[in-house]
């Protein structure tokens, strides 16, 4: 345990003190004695121990003080007036740190997908016709569902092309050089007839429905053809149905055309991808009726078929 300096001075103070007061006494003493009958010898031993006396006891004090170790207690620091103790600074005063830059995705399109067909998948196998690359069966009965009843105009005319198969007397292939058609897809006549296809879709609430589908120009050996190939255009038209039927006629909506380049030569499929937004605010009920018609090249066809509703015009899923 370390005793605080002011405590050991306190206490040196009073042994020298008391040491003094004894060596007066005594030094006192020895001058009475020496005082009657002194001589000069006397007199200079006297000095001497007097001068002794008051050497030691300085001595004994310096060396007392430097062997008092300093107190490991710091006295505490005292600011002064022009040095105020300084305070942490209040949440009112601190730096607003910048917010941090948040990184938006854009939104996802809002949409309700009502159709996807790649015709690949018919409902019983597809019988050929007397004209090799058809089918003259109503498409309906290939493909139509319990939710998707298809109508056609033409039987005979709106049919389900069978693209890989070979001319009716052999003699030729057709051609899918990227191979987007693969087996099936729905072939229309525009030359002699005015076909026309079509389903029915609950748009709900919004605004558009988004047709999607592959597009080519092709032709047929038989069946009163070739008939000619041109720059395919189909005319998509979205039709009232409060009913929710499969309407081929009746009070448009909104009716929109999709374009591509004619094939090489006739039994070639050049696919073009198109989409179209057919405006659908003004319905009854949001029931539509979604209408194929062919109006450009002799005999053409369509695949891969996609049809969503959405607030976003022209948007379909991948």
């Amino acid at each position: 345990m370390q005793v605080p300096l002011s405590t050991l001075l306190l206490i040196l103070a009073s042994v020298v003190g008391s040491l003094n007061a004894s060596g007066k006494h005594f030094l006192g003493r020895r001058k009475d004695e020496t005082t009657v009958g002194a001589s000069p010898k006397n007199t200079i031993m006297h000095d001497a121990v007097k001068a002794e006396g008051e050497s030691y006891w300085t001595r004994l004090m310096q060396e007392t003080t430097m062997s008092v170790a300093p107190t490991s207690t710091p006295e505490p620091h005292l600011p002064g007036p022009e040095s105020p103790s300084p305070k942490p600074p209040s949440p009112e005063s601190r730096p607003t740190p910048p917010p941090t830059p948040l990184t938006m995705s854009p939104p996802t399109p809002v949409n309700l997908l009502l159709y996807r067909n790649d015709f690949e998948d018919p409902n019983e196998p597809v019988q050929r016709g007397s004209c090799n690359p058809i089918s003259e069966t109503p498409v309906n009965t290939y493909y139509g569902t319990s939710e998707n009843q298809f109508n056609q105009q033409a039987t005979v005319t709106v049919e389900t092309f069978l693209q890989m198969e070979s001319f009716w007397n052999s003699s030729t292939l057709y051609s899918d050089p990227d191979g987007r058609g693969r087996n099936y897809s729905i072939g229309m006549l525009q030359a002699f007839d005015n076909d026309l296809l079509a389903l029915s879709f609950d748009a709900k609430n919004f605004n558009f429905v988004n047709v999607g589908m592959d597009i080519s120009s092709i032709d047929l050996p038989c069946a009163d053809g070739p008939f000619g190939i041109d720059d395919p255009v189909f005319r998509v038209s979205a039709i009232d149905s409060p009913n929710g039927q499969a309407l081929l006629a009746g009070t448009v909506l909104d009716s929109a055309n999709m374009t591509g380049p004619v094939a090489p030569n006739q039994w070639t499929f050049l696919w073009t991808n198109n989409v179209v937004a057919l405006n659908v605010t003004e319905s009854t009920n949001g029931n539509v009726s979604i209408v194929w018609d062919l109006i450009q090249s002799g005999y053409a066809a369509f695949d891969n078929l996609i049809v969503a509703a959405s607030d976003t015009p022209g948007f379909v899923p991948p």
